[in-house]
């Protein structure tokens, strides 16, 4: 019986192709019945990989699957003078198919090749290619890795013009996306957000291309960089933010700068194989790196000088200028509201104080010079010399001391007021970043 029925089905068949043995034997020749009309072929695309791209290359690697429909007007039949039979698969060397291609095309075609196409009694083919593609796509890294890039497929064929054939889709856009969103694969570093179908034209010496042109939109997920670039680089910006609260007359404030500097030095130099390098420009991730290390720098920069007043004019019994005074002890310390120490009138109590007991006891030798005993009188005398030295002494230790006081004051005012600066351009600097990169959400 399996037999009978075997040999019925190939009887069948060769009825099909006695029928149609003039048209399966040309396969070339276009299928129009009518030569002045052209022959519309609707394409349509579905996404199955994105696999990455080459910024440094512009170069988008993908894998797709094409649908290409028209109809065969020689390729039409009952299907009750054949069985039941409404659709053959045949290969793809016995009809007629467009000679296709994508004009973004760029390296070695190793795409599976397909050797079948589904016929409908009705004429309408139906022939599907798989493609790995390699095409040729600008990208813009400016704002890696929240960057969004849109990439041309220009369907088109080599040899036919309008004359000959007219493009057109099948499906609408938003079909487009949903069948290549169900038939994503790969789910790494790149999704699919929109894809646009067009038709166009292209002239070329006098004549007329026809093209079909998909414009597909891919978003970089940025997961991946988020946490081993920015996090970490931020992470190290908020260290050295809280060193400033390290006592500014320590030197420990320097050398922990000086380490926190190093380690962001290894830190770029380990993420520098991991940045992009496109001919395009420098990412905008670039610019934050470089900010965050001028911060650091100036940073230490500023920690050196406060260590500079401090250890420095301070220590070299100079006294503080007057515009320093007026300036930074008088207009930045109530910018900051910092309350300055006032300690004159402690200085001036101990100097008057001293000056009463030193007179005390020139009047009270200058009265007694009549008393008896010369030798008490010189050694009174001597002990008056004495005093005044070490009063002398006190003076100028006092004055040191004041003079100390007010660099340190000046070298506080100063870090307070740099800190607060320091805060407030850190702050400005990333919330104008984050706006930039805050546009990746919108597309």
């Amino acid at each position: 019986m399996a037999l009978a029925e075997v040999s019925y089905d190939m009887g069948v068949f060769m009825k099909f192709y006695q029928k149609f043995q003039y048209i399966l034997e040309m396969p070339k020749m276009r299928p129009s019945s009518n030569w002045t009309v052209p022959t519309n072929i609707n394409i349509s695309v579905t996404f199955h990989h994105i696999l990455g791209v080459n910024e440094k290359a512009h170069i988008l690697i993908s894998f797709l699957s094409s649908r290409q429909l028209w109809f065969n007007d020689y390729l039409v039949w009952k299907p009750e003078e054949f069985d039941g039979i409404d659709h053959l698969i045949v290969p793809l060397d016995f009809i007629w198919i467009p000679d296709f291609y994508i004009w973004e095309f760029v390296g070695e075609n190793i795409s599976p090749l397909m050797s079948y196409a589904y016929i409908h009694h009705t004429g309408k083919v139906i022939c599907d290619q798989p493609i790995r593609a390699e095409t040729s796509c600008y990208l813009d890294i400016f704002f890696f890795p929240f960057d969004t890039q849109k990439c041309l497929f220009t369907f088109g064929p080599y040899l036919h013009t309008v004359a000959d054939i007219t493009l057109g889709v099948h499906v609408s856009d938003e079909q487009l996306l949903s069948d290549s969103l169900q038939n994503l694969q790969d789910r790494g570093e790149w999704e699919l957000r929109q894809i646009n179908a067009s038709i166009q034209q292209f002239y070329y010496q006098r004549d007329e291309w026809p093209m079909c042109v998909f414009t597909v939109k891919v978003r970089r997920k940025p997961t991946l960089y988020l946490v081993s670039l920015i996090l970490p680089s931020a992470f190290l910006m908020l260290i050295d933010i809280l060193s400033f609260y390290l006592p500014p007359h320590s030197l420990d404030r320097c050398a922990f700068k000086v380490t926190l500097l190093l380690g962001y030095t290894v830190f770029l130099l380990m993420m520098n194989n991991i940045l992009p390098n496109n001919s395009g420009g420098t990412p905008l991730i670039g610019g934050y790196f470089l900010f965050c290390l001028a911060l650091l720098v100036i940073s230490l920069l500023e920690s050196i000088f406060i260590s500079y007043i401090l250890n420095g004019l301070a220590t070299q019994n100079r006294t503080v200028p007057q515009w320093v005074k007026s300036f930074v002890l008088g207009y930045m310390s109530q910018l900051i509201c910092y309350k300055i120490t006032d300690t004159r009138e402690h200085h001036k109590k101990i100097n008057v104080f001293t000056v009463g007991m030193i007179k005390g006891y020139e009047d009270e030798l200058t009265g007694n010079r009549e008393a008896p005993g010369q030798e008490l009188e010189q050694f009174l005398k001597d002990t008056c010399d004495k005093v005044k030295d070490i009063r002398n002494s006190f003076e100028h230790f006092h004055i040191r001391s004041k003079d100390a006081e007010e660099w340190k004051e000046v070298s506080i005012v100063l870090d307070i007021f740099i800190f607060r600066v320091y805060i407030i351009f850190i702050t400005v600097c990333m919330v104008c970043l984050g706006i930039f990169w805050s546009q990746w959400l919108t597309e």
